[in-house]
Parts: structure tokens; sequence; C-alpha cells
């Protein structure tokens, strides 16, 4: 493929990239959050030095289930390129249930910083993993999807923090703005460090 047909071809994967996440993860979390849930949190029997048990795993299924979809469309972009497992679904899905899990059974907690940070890392070395036999020079995908995710999302908190959202009380199905502005943030920033990341792969690979 000429160089230059081929670079146009990349940009417009990168913008549909930028759009699928960021509008993917803002949906998703505005979305579900929004729908008139049957159920709350179930009462809480057993606590682990406060931490909350049953709420960490309602809320790691509040996570893990609508970021599947996040997961489905990366993965139908990226399989341009590479013949990615179906596991890339569940990538995604993993990390935001784990911050979840984290964040919600810690209710009092007010920085989630470990919970953010411990979910990009953990997204970005299962996604390198995925990488890894189509891609040799992938480790690279690491720092761009844990640096990408980890920093969206504490964008998100903070936005949150600084309009007083982050410390309204949990409702079901009217929470879809705090989630909406969160995933937002989470996917325009995880799209733009992976998507330079992926750019600069495919660049290298036309030059090769």
């Amino acid at each position: 493929m000429n160089i230059s047909v081929a670079s146009k071809s990349n940009r417009l994967i990168f913008t549909v990239w930028l759009l699928a996440n960021t509008l993917g993860f803002g949906l998703v979390g505005a979305g579900f959050h929004n729908f008139p849930l049957a159920f709350t949190f179930p009462p809480i029997i057993s606590q682990l030095g406060g931490f909350r048990l049953e709420a960490a795993i309602v809320g790691f299924f509040f996570g893990f289930i609508p970021s599947l979809l996040v997961g489905f469309l990366q993965r139908l972009i990226l399989r341009r390129e590479w013949p990615l497992s179906r596991w890339w679904i569940v990538s995604v899905s993993v990390g935001v249930g784990l911050q979840h899990f984290l964040a919600d059974g810690f209710e009092n907690a007010r920085d989630l910083s470990l919970a953010v940070l411990l979910s990009g890392l953990l997204v970005g070395v299962i996604q390198w993993r995925l990488l890894r036999p189509h891609l040799p020079s992938s480790a690279g995908w690491i720092v761009a999807s844990g640096l990408g995710w980890s920093v969206g999302w504490l964008i998100g908190i903070a936005i949150l923090h600084n309009t007083g959202l982050l410390y309204r009380p949990w409702v079901p199905g009217l929470d879809g703005q705090t989630h909406g502005i969160l995933g937002l943030a989470a996917g325009l920033a995880y799209s733009l460090s992976t998507g330079l990341f992926w750019m600069w792969t495919l660049r290298r690979q036309l030059k090769a």
C-alpha cells in the first residue's frame, strides 16, 4: 500500500478509535446508571476491616457488564491490524469492574487513586499479553494503556470533586451524570494515549 494512502487510513482509524472509546465509556456510564434498576445494594453481612464485601461484588458487576460493549468496539477496530482474541473484550470489563469493586467496597474512601492505578496497570498488562503474539514491540502498550486509563479516571474524579458530585449519595437509576462524566474523561485520555501508541507502531511498520 502507498505510504501516503496508508497514513490517511491510519488517521481515519485513529479518529474512529478516539470516538468509539470516548463515546463508548461515556454512554455506557451514563446510560447504564440511569437504567431503572430493580435492586439496591444488599444488606451488609460481612465486613473486612471496613470493607463492604457485598457492595464491592455488586459494584464489580455494575462495572464489568456494561463495559463489555467498549471492549467489543475496541476489538472490532483493532482486528483491522491484528487478529486479537475475544479475551480482549473482557480485559476492559475487568479493569472497570476492579475499580468499582474497590471504590464501592471502601465506600467512605475519598481518595480513589489506588483503585484507578491498580485497574490501569491490570488492563495494560492483560492487553499487552493479548497483543504480544501479533506485535513483538507491544510492551509500550502497558505504559500507554495504563497511563491513559489512570490519567483519564483521575481527571474525571477531579472534575466530580470540584463540582461536588463525587460526594453525592449513590442512588440506583439516577447516577448517570456522575458516571457519564467519568466515562467521557477516561475514554478520551485512554483513547488518546493508546491511539498515539498505535499510530506510532503502524508508522514504524510502514517504514520497515
